[in-house]
C-alpha cells in the first residue's frame, strides 16, 4: 500500500460497505427468454443445485409463471413454494401421468407464512420480504426452492429463493393454462 492510499484512507470519506449485487441469469426458453435473479452471496459462484434450479424455472416457465400468477389473484403477494419430493416418495406415488412437476411439490405461501422465519445459514427471508415491496406480479414470479425432507439425512441446504420474469408474462401463461379447460 502506497504512503497516499494509507493517507486517504484513515482521513479520506468512509468507505462505502460494498452491497452484493443480486446475480441474474438469462435463459432461452421453449417460449421465449427467461430472466432469473438470486439474492447475492459475494465470492460463491453458481453452483450445481442453483445451476438445476434455474434449468427447472426455464423449463417449466409457462406453467411456473401461471402458478405464481394463479397464486397471487388468490392470495395476493407471495411465492411459489418448490419441494423435490425423495424418490422413496416417488417410488409411492407414482401416477400414470408423466409430468416435469412429478417429482416436485408446489404450494404457494403468503410473504406472513411460517417459513419466512430465518432458517439457519439463509438469507431467503430478507431477500424475500424486499422482493414483495419491489416485484410486479403481472411481470415476474417469487419462488423458492425448499430442501426436500430429506435434508436432515443428506445434510442440511438453505432455501433457495429465486426472483423470475419471461416470456409469456404470468397473465398469459394462466390464460393460456386455463384456455383447455374452457
Amino acid at each position: 500500500m502506497g504512503l497516499w492510499s494509507f493517507l486517504k484512507r484513515p482521513f479520506g470519506p468512509p468507505e462505502e460497505a460494498s452491497t452484493p449485487v443480486p446475480r441474474t441469469n438469462t435463459y432461452a426458453g421453449e417460449t421465449g427468454l427467461v430472466e432469473i435473479t438470486t439474492p447475492a452471496v459475494p465470492g460463491r459462484p453458481l453452483s450445481a443445485e442453483e445451476a438445476a434450479h434455474h434449468q427447472f424455472i426455464t423449463s417449466n416457465w409457462r406453467r411456473l409463471a401461471a402458478a405464481a400468477y394463479a397464486g397471487f389473484r388468490h392470495y395476493g403477494i407471495g411465492v411459489v413454494v418448490i419441494e423435490k419430493r425423495s424418490r422413496e416418495t416417488d417410488a409411492r406415488e407414482k401416477t400414470a401421468v408423466i409430468d416435469a412437476f412429478e417429482a416436485h411439490d408446489l404450494a404457494y405461501a403468503t410473504g406472513m407464512g411460517m417459513w419466512t422465519q430465518r432458517p439457519p445459514h439463509s438469507s431467503a427471508p430478507d431477500w424475500l420480504d424486499e422482493q414483495f415491496q419491489t416485484y410486479e406480479p403481472l411481470d415476474a414470479g417469487l419462488f423458492l426452492f425448499r430442501p426436500h425432507h430429506d435434508a436432515e439425512r443428506t445434510g442440511y441446504s438453505p432455501p433457495r429463493p429465486y426472483h423470475a420474469a419471461g416470456t409469456p408474462a404470468p397473465p398469459e401463461a394462466l390464460e393460456h393454462a386455463r384456455a383447455p379447460f374452457n
